[in-house]
C-alpha cells in the first residue's frame, strides 16, 4: 500500500519543487527556493537516500547568475541532471536556457565537483533520450532534440509540448 513517509523538510520559508529520482531509486534531485536578501535564491539539492537522508546542495543558483531554476530530468546512468535555468539578461526579461550538470556525485567525493553545460539558449522542459545521447527541449514553441555529441539540434514537431522518454531497463 501506499505511505506518507516524509523524506525531507525544508526550513521554514523555503520551497521544494521539479523532485526527479535517480534511475536506481536511490536518489531523488530537487529544486530548493528561498526569499533572501529581496531576490529568490534557487538551488538544486540531491536527497541521498543512501546517506540517511543527507541532502547535498549541488548547483547553487546565485553562483551562476541563475534567476529561476526548474524542469529536473536524470541522466539513464544516473551521472547528470538535465535542467530549464533563467539568468538576468538585462533589465525587463530573463534568458531560459537547457544544462546539463554532470559528476554530481563529485560533490561528496572531494573532487573538482559537478560540471555545467550550457545545451541550447532559449527553450525549458528537459527529457533525456534513452540512450543518453540527447535531450529533448521545448524551444521556441517547438519540439526539439538535442545530440549531446555536437550539440546538432531537429525539430521533432512545431507547437510546443513537454514529453518524457519512457525509461527503458
Amino acid at each position: 500500500g501506499l505511505t506518507n513517509d516524509i523524506l525531507y523538510t525544508a526550513a521554514q520559508g523555503v520551497r521544494v519543487s521539479f523532485p526527479a529520482w535517480k534511475g536506481d531509486a536511490t536518489k531523488i534531485a530537487f529544486v530548493e527556493t528561498e526569499f533572501l536578501d529581496d531576490q529568490n535564491v534557487w538551488r538544486i539539492n540531491i536527497l541521498d537516500l543512501a546517506l540517511e537522508t543527507t541532502v547535498i546542495t549541488v548547483l547553487d543558483g546565485p553562483a551562476y547568475l541563475f534567476t529561476e531554476i526548474w524542469d529536473l530530468d536524470w541522466s539513464r546512468a544516473g551521472d547528470c541532471l538535465a535542467f530549464s535555468a533563467g539568468s538576468a539578461s538585462g533589465k525587463r526579461r530573463s534568458s531560459r536556457h537547457v544544462y546539463t550538470l554532470c559528476d554530481v556525485s563529485a560533490v561528496q567525493g572531494g573532487s573538482p565537483g559537478p560540471v555545467l553545460t550550457q545545451i541550447i539558449e532559449g527553450g525549458s522542459g528537459v527529457a533525456w533520450s534513452p540512450d543518453d545521447l540527447s535531450l529533448v527541449v521545448n524551444s521556441g514553441g517547438e519540439l526539439v532534440e538535442v545530440s549531446l555529441r555536437d550539440y546538432s539540434t531537429e525539430t521533432l514537431r512545431k507547437g510546443g509540448f513537454y514529453l518524457d522518454w519512457q525509461r527503458s531497463q
